[in-house]
C-alpha cells in the first residue's frame, strides 16, 4: 500500500490548507484523521463511540454543533450526510477485510470516507 491508498493522508492534505483547523470525525470513530491531520480534538463529542447507541444526546451535541457550523471539516463514513452548511469536498475508498468467528472466511468490504467542509 501507498500513502495514495489512505484517506487519512489525502484529507490531512485538504484540512492543512485551514489555518488551525477543527474537524470532526461524526458516525465513524477518529481512524487517525485527527493524527494524520495533527489536529487536537475540539469537543468532548469528537468521534463516534461505541456508547452512542445509549446516549443519544452525544450524537445530538454533534448534531447541534454541526448546525452551529463549529468545525471547518467533517469527516463521515460509508454514508452522505445533507448539511446546509457543509458540502463534500473530497470522498475515498478504503477495503476492509474481515474473518468469520472462526477465522476462516475473509469478506472484503468497500468502505468509503467523505470529507465535507463549511461553506
Amino acid at each position: 500500500l501507498s500513502e495514495a491508498d489512505y484517506p487519512q493522508i489525502e484529507f490531512a492534505r485538504i484540512i492543512s490548507e485551514t489555518p488551525d483547523a477543527r474537524i470532526l470525525t461524526y458516525d465513524v470513530m477518529d481512524s487517525g484523521f485527527y493524527t494524520a491531520a495533527d489536529v487536537l480534538p475540539c469537543t468532548e463529542h469528537y468521534c463516534f463511540l461505541n456508547i452512542n447507541a445509549h446516549i443519544p444526546e452525544f450524537v445530538e451535541e454533534q448534531d447541534s454543533l454541526i448546525d452551529s457550523g463549529e468545525f471547518d471539516y467533517v469527516i463521515t463514513h460509508s454514508d452522505e450526510y445533507e448539511w446546509s452548511n457543509y458540502e463534500i469536498v473530497y470522498s475515498q475508498d478504503q477495503y476492509a477485510f474481515y474473518y468469520d468467528e472462526y477465522g476462516d472466511k475473509l469478506n472484503v468490504i468497500d468502505n468509503t470516507f467523505y470529507l465535507y467542509k463549511r461553506v
